[in-house]
């Protein structure tokens, strides 16, 4: 299922979230592209990965708070 399908079942805000939560996953993969398509001679390999981790982590915690909300928020659309 898409995030564009969700508009069927879930309004404004909720709808909202699942968009949020694409674009931190889509966020990760763009930074590993980005950093390994660089030309910048001066970053080694390692600091790349360094980055490229420091990012995902990032990311991964901000897509687990915005998971846990999105969990409260069906919970409270389907607990009626």
């Amino acid at each position: 299922m898409s995030v564009l399908e969700l508009k069927i079942y879930f309004e404004g805000d909720t709808h909202n979230v699942f968009e949020k939560l694409l674009e931190g996953f889509l966020s990760i993969n763009n930074k590993l592209m980005d950093l390994y398509s660089e030309k910048n001679e001066h970053l080694l390999l390692i600091q790349k990965s360094n980055e490229f981790h420091s990012f995902k982590d990032k990311t991964l915690i901000e897509n687990e708070v915005l998971l846990t909300l999105l969990c409260k928020e069906i919970r409270q659309i389907y607990k009626s």
